[in-house]
């Protein structure tokens, strides 16, 4: 008999399958819930107001392993630590955990590689597996908090992948982290990052979620995307844009825009302008995030980041220069599966 997916279900599949397998009521679900993702506990020995008899039909037909920790990184300059999760079949996917003054923050990833092939993305060099389940997404999370030991506060959805190619799995794997007899993540601490797939946002937005959104777009013009992010092909700006404005007048939620300088290619005088004139009625708050060695590309200078930066703060426009973090670690997306030999 194949064992149930523990992290593949929710309440309600839980309360049905106790009902019609075991027999048993509904508290005895919620009670497998809050051991598993709030109480952070992945031993039936350990469920102790379960009775011995439940907890030996649980163990033999429920599987709540996490994934494999298959390699593990701890920077030696901020308090950033790398994961490489191995799951049943053999992919891995990495996650990031990040330690800020007042809170912490899991990075997870969305899909077993990528295949949108943004030119500067160490992810997408490495080609596509396949998308993550809704469980795989969620577990990732967990077994963070798991090896920490503690809560973490925060969750993006910026690691591998594009989660606007998974929106199925990843919406419910957000709806089951925020459920309160689950995990019990506010909404309000949760983002996920598109590169700019347009049914996606379209989605989210009708969804009524409360999700964050941060949209990746690094280049104001199609020209420039198309070059370098060949999703500009299938979801062009004009496109783009008029999906983002639809989410905002839905939702009245601000967007986080996140913009890679990349030198002598998208961090001039002119490119902050156009990005300026492209933004302009958008709510919308700017990251200006500093390259990854990735193949050819450098990261732009400190005075160029600056006067970029300078450009939008002129025009109105809330900005932000990200620090970095993890860098001696192999912290950016994709970095660590390659050097693993799995992408």
């Amino acid at each position: 008999m194949e064992k149930i997916k523990a992290f593949e279900q929710d309440v309600a599949q839980w309360v049905e399958w106790f009902k019609e397998e075991l027999g048993e009521p509904r508290f005895r679900a919620e009670q497998l819930c809050r051991w598993l993702w709030q109480k952070r506990v992945y031993d039936f020995e350990e469920m102790t107001d379960f009775s011995k008899e439940l907890r030996a039909k649980l163990s033999e037909r429920v599987d709540i392993a996490l994934p494999a920790c298959a390699d593990e990184k701890k920077s030696r300059v901020d308090d950033v630590r790398k994961y490489l999760w191995r799951f049943g079949d053999g992919e891995c996917v990495e996650s990031v955990f990040i330690k800020q003054k007042t809170h912490s923050t899991a990075c997870v990833s969305t899909q077993a590689g990528c295949p949108l092939d943004c030119a500067f993305c160490a992810t997408g060099q490495g080609g596509f597996a396949r998308n993550l389940t809704a469980g795989e997404i969620a577990a990732q999370f967990l077994a963070m908090e798991h090896v920490r030991g503690r809560e973490i506060q925060n969750l993006v959805m910026m690691g591998m992948g594009e989660p606007f190619l998974n929106t199925e799995a990843v919406l419910k794997a957000v709806r089951m982290l925020n459920a309160p007899k689950m995990r019990n993540l506010g909404i309000r601490h949760i983002t996920i990052s598109t590169a700019g797939v347009v049914p996606g946002i379209q989605e989210l937005a009708a969804s009524g979620l409360g999700v964050r959104l941060a949209v990746s777009l690094h280049f104001a013009t199609d020209e420039a995307r198309d070059r370098f992010m060949p999703v500009n092909h299938t979801y062009p700006l004009a496109e783009l844009f008029e999906a983002l404005h639809e989410y905002q007048r839905a939702t009245q939620d601000r967007i986080s825009i996140e913009d890679t300088l990349l030198g002598g290619i998208n961090d001039s005088i002119e490119d902050a302008r156009a990005l300026v004139r492209r933004l302009r009625g958008l709510h919308c708050y700017v990251n200006l995030i500093p390259a990854n060695p990735v193949g050819r590309f450098e990261r732009s200078g400190a005075q160029a980041v600056l006067e970029f930066q300078k450009v939008l703060v002129s025009a109105g426009f809330e900005t932000e220069l990200r620090s970095e973090r993890g860098a001696d670690i192999l912290a950016a997306c994709g970095q660590l599966r390659a050097s693993k030999g799995d992408g």
